[in-house]
């Protein structure tokens, strides 16, 4: 479900985040998702990792990147935000 609600936001596909794509639009709908994932479903960083074919260590890097533009730019705050919003709908929640 966080996978789908972010897509559907950025205007991706599944398989993109999952891909070695690097684009702006693709690294950043796939950083918002493992930080959903992570902060909010507590799934942890490495099984994160294995699951989308990265290193714990990117992951933690992504993670860490998205919680600090969070808390510094509205931008980043309104999307965390509305993302959440659809993810707890998708969950009915």
């Amino acid at each position: 479900m966080v996978n789908e609600a972010v897509c559907v936001m950025y205007g991706v596909t599944e398989e993109s985040l999952r891909s070695r794509d690097t684009s702006k639009e693709v690294s950043e709908a796939r950083w918002f998702a493992w930080t959903l994932l992570h902060d909010g479903f507590g799934v942890p960083n490495g099984m994160l990792a294995a699951e989308y074919g990265r290193t714990r260590r990117a992951v933690c890097h992504a993670v860490s990147v998205v919680r600090s533009r969070v808390a510094r730019r509205k931008d980043y705050a309104g999307a965390y935000r509305e993302l959440s919003r659809r993810v707890c709908e998708c969950s009915g929640g």
